[in-house]
């Protein structure tokens, strides 16, 4: 979940690496949208996306027009509760919350027609600086998917368990937008009833068209030493740096229990 009250929240990732990765991977104009959301704030009342369920402060609000909401608060909360007690009465309450709600529209309109002209002005005024910018993380993006096709290629000279297909497949399948990837793991391979020290985590692919694809299986103690997952956790697409990090917890506190097991 967002911070609130951090302006810059929303185009920053939990991820341990590189908490910019999503400038990393973003497009032009996804920074254009980034920069007026950093400005202007998010007060979306949608609630279908989970997204839009975070209320977020903007710099603008910071800069005043934050101020200019609790007074509408203020004024409102009192008002509707003025409301509710005189119902359809039109007695001394009723008049009260009037009173105090005609002055909070009035701010409310006033805020919304200094929050989006402005917001909208300082984008477009900030918007040579973003495509810069743009163009340097581009130059970024671009080095480090060569130098995760170089991991790949590696893999290819000594492949004795298959991996290279693995990452491959888990490498394209990341760049895809309409999917959602989930983590399992740790699954142990035990052979013969006895503890290997084999662990495997599963990549379990939704692709939002066309449903459920087929798993990808990479062995789990490779994600600590491989500098491909470095590199994918870099870029951090679909957050997977998070979700890589959350089974690397889990097979470290799973390899001690278990050895603790065995003395």
């Amino acid at each position: 979940m967002n911070n609130p009250f951090n302006p810059f929240s929303p185009v920053l990732e939990d991820n341990k690496l590189n908490p910019h990765a999503r400038s990393l991977r973003s497009s032009f104009w996804q920074k254009i949208n980034d920069t007026w959301r950093v400005l202007v704030g998010n007060w979306s009342v949608i609630v279908n996306n989970e997204e839009d369920r975070d209320v977020e402060a903007g710099l603008l609000d910071y800069m005043g027009l934050g101020l200019v909401r609790i007074c509408i608060g203020i004024l409102l909360v009192p008002a509707s509760l003025l409301f509710v007690v005189a119902g359809t009465q039109k007695n001394m309450l009723h008049a009260l919350a009037i009173i105090l709600a005609v002055p909070a529209m009035a701010l409310w309109l006033t805020e919304v027609l200094i929050r989006y002209p402005l917001g909208l002005a300082l984008t477009i005024a900030l918007s040579p600086l973003v495509l810069m910018i743009h163009a340097v993380t581009q130059l970024i993006h671009y080095s480090i998917d060569q130098a995760i096709q170089h991991e790949i290629s590696e893999l290819e000279k000594n492949d004795p368990e298959g991996k290279k297909d693995s990452y491959q497949s888990l490498y394209k399948t990341l760049n895809e937008p309409n999917i959602h990837i989930g983590v399992k793991g740790p699954r142990d391979l035990c052979g013969g009833g006895h503890y290997d020290g084999q662990h495997y985590c599963t990549f379990k692919i939704v692709d939002n068209n066309n449903g459920l694809r087929p798993d990808i299986d990479i062995k789990l103690d490779s994600m600590r030493k491989d500098r491909f997952f470095k590199l994918i956790c870099t870029l951090n697409p679909h957050e997977i740096g998070k979700k890589i990090d959350e089974q690397i917890e889990t097979f470290e506190a799973f390899d001690k229990h278990l050895h603790r097991s065995f003395k």
